[in-house]
């Protein structure tokens, strides 16, 4: 049996893809991840807290992500996170799903679930501090609030691509005037614990 400590290594970290490579390989929904970089927002002070985190840990902190890009979420999160770890001056790699299965199966949602987006923190002599699967949980609560709506107001069998239109639609305008600051409150929430 492989240890956990034998796939999390400072090596296999090295060999994901920079935030730059994990952009230049997106083969699906790049007009729309443009659109979510486009509107990323990150305030100093969230960037400022993890930037003297890592001071006080040893060096800047390191953010592992685990993603693929048909995944709403991954399109959602992932630019919002990858502007924190720049303001922040966190090292990010990201590896591909599907083709990183041993990393994936650290991190199952749910003890079964291959959910993504996964953000793993570490601290710069790797070790880990906590990990955050999908979506804040006030996101997730939003978007069923607004699936349940977008149903109910449908006469007769609901149309998914219409479902799934209206959540985005609505997810975007949210998620960009406040459902973001719960993922980065999330994410903070993973790291005090280990620093005070």
């Amino acid at each position: 049996m492989t240890d956990r400590a034998d796939i999390l290594t400072p090596e296999r970290f090295a060999q994901g893809l920079t935030y730059a490579e994990w952009k230049a390989s997106l083969t699906k929904n790049q007009e729309l991840y443009a659109w979510w970089e486009e509107h990323a927002t990150v305030a100093d002070a969230d960037a400022a807290f993890f930037k003297e985190a890592g001071e006080r840990l040893g060096g800047p902190l390191k953010l592992l992500l685990i993603g693929e890009d048909w995944c709403g979420d991954v399109i959602r999160e992932l630019p919002t996170i990858a502007l924190l770890a720049e303001k922040a001056g966190m090292d990010v790699r990201v590896f591909p799903r599907d083709q990183n299965e041993d990393l994936m199966n650290l991190y199952l949602n749910k003890g079964e679930f291959k959910s993504i987006p996964v953000v793993a923190i570490f601290t710069n002599d790797f070790r880990e501090l906590g990990h955050w699967i999908e979506r804040a949980k006030e996101t997730s609560a939003f978007s069923a609030k607004v699936r349940a709506e977008i149903i109910a107001s449908i006469e007769g069998e609901p149309d998914q691509q219409a479902i799934y239109g209206g959540v985005r639609a609505r997810m975007q305008q949210e998620y960009v005037n406040r459902l973001h600051k719960e993922t980065l409150r999330e994410l903070q929430d993973l790291v005090p614990a280990a620093v005070s």
